[in-house]
């Protein structure tokens, strides 16, 4: 019982994200009913949010590296040091982001073993986690280049 009900708070706070984030998507599967194809479909969300969390994640970098290359051609070494702590400041959330991540699929990973909705339970929280970095990301952009930028869309 504990399991359907987290499964369900899972499959909430996902409908809840991807809908508030405008990160709203719905593929063919979503209406699938057995347990493979759910498993399947929950994949493929969880392979979508982190091509979008990693494509992202590389065009915000990309803005700041060229920051720092016009910085170091003016010989701006304030600037340029500015732009590296930022890069190096991303690089750490990023590979933060990325062991949360992992450590969470292996928790789920490990409270579902041997059952069939494992996979499903497992791809939903990187979903969620995906989707609360890409929240991240998206509020890292707006405090570094401003609401109405239209960067890394």
């Amino acid at each position: 019982m504990k399991k359907y009900f987290i499964v369900f708070v899972l499959v909430c706070v996902l409908q809840i994200h991807l809908k508030s984030q405008n990160y709203d998507f719905e593929l063919p599967c979503d209406t699938l009913t057995t347990q493979l194809e759910m498993n399947r479909c929950t994949g493929l969300k969880s392979k979508i949010i982190d091509s979008l969390v990693n494509t992202k994640y590389n065009c915000f970098k990309k803005i700041l590296e060229n920051d720092f290359k016009q910085s170091m051609s003016e010989n701006d070494t304030l600037q340029a040091n500015y732009y590296e702590k930022l890069i190096d400041a991303l690089d750490g959330s990023q590979k933060s982001y990325l062991a949360l991540a992992k450590a969470n699929r292996l928790f789920y990973n490990n409270v579902y073993d041997g059952g069939s909705m494992r996979g499903m339970v497992v791809n939903l929280s990187s979903v969620a986690d995906g989707l609360d970095r890409l929240k991240k990301l998206d509020d890292f952009i707006v405090q570094f280049v401003g609401e109405d930028s239209g960067f890394c869309e």
